[in-house]
């Protein structure tokens, strides 16, 4: 068994150099290996970033989000998700909110300790980065 890695989307082409094999003293010759490999990704894509990090304890972080539409054809409407900022670090706390970004609001109902994104658009193609 091997891992694949792709560097692309799509149908891709694999092949391998010529294969040999030895059976008792005897070297054969087996040909090349070939398989075509279907590499997906999903249509929306939601990166998260601490962008000056490390940081100190007590100091300011910005959190960077980037939300992609990899759809050409649909807008994504709707978007949403939340993030448990005590699931990466215990104390976190979002500071600026709400915030109108990319659509849609970033808010908080917990005292920042959770940021709740709801309602954003992206147009087919397009991306939106926010902090």
């Amino acid at each position: 068994m091997v891992d694949v890695v792709s560097s692309g989307i799509g149908n891709l082409g694999n092949t391998s150099d010529n294969l040999n094999a030895t059976v008792g003293v005897q070297s054969l010759e087996c040909g090349k290996a070939r398989a075509v490999l279907e590499v997906s990704r999903a249509d929306l894509h939601i990166q998260k970033t601490f962008v000056n990090d490390p940081v100190p304890p007590g100091v300011t972080c910005d959190l960077q989000f980037t939300i992609t539409n990899y759809d050409r054809d649909f807008s994504a409407t709707n978007i949403s998700f939340s993030d448990d900022l005590n699931a990466a670090l215990f104390g976190l706390i979002a500071t600026g909110l709400p915030l109108n970004v990319c659509g849609g609001t970033l808010s908080s109902s917990d005292g920042g300790m959770t940021v709740n994104f709801t309602g954003g658009v992206l147009a087919p193609g397009a991306s939106c980065t926010f902090a």
